[in-house]
């Protein structure tokens, strides 16, 4: 009867994981979208500057979700790894833009 119990623990500790997961990725996910709206015109001009800059990384920036990663790129992954690997381009854009938008702030102001 233990075994049953620590099994199914540990089904519930991995689901729990999974969740905590995909939450952090759709909250990641929802901040990044509310930045490009709230900073459209500055959006696109920051979108621009990073294509030529850095194509490569950028290649899939008109793409409606940059996260959904192809397989070609990078093979079968868990569920997990997709959303982690989701979670740090969105982090990783949401720095860089913030970035832009202070430059950008400092810039008009003096």
């Amino acid at each position: 009867m233990d075994y049953l119990r620590d099994f199914s623990n540990k089904v519930k500790n991995k689901l729990s994981e999974q969740d905590q997961s995909t939450l952090q990725y759709e909250q990641k996910k929802n901040e990044w979208v509310k930045l490009q709206i709230e900073n459209q015109s500055l959006y696109h001009d920051w979108k621009n500057m990073m294509l030529d800059q850095e194509p490569e990384r950028w290649s899939d920036i008109n793409s409606s979700n940059r996260s959904s990663l192809p397989f070609e790129e990078y093979g079968y992954l868990p569920f997990h790894e997709h959303l982690r690997l989701g979670y740090e381009i969105y982090d990783r854009d949401i720095k860089d833009f913030k970035k832009y938008l202070k430059e950008q702030n400092t810039n008009s102001n003096g």
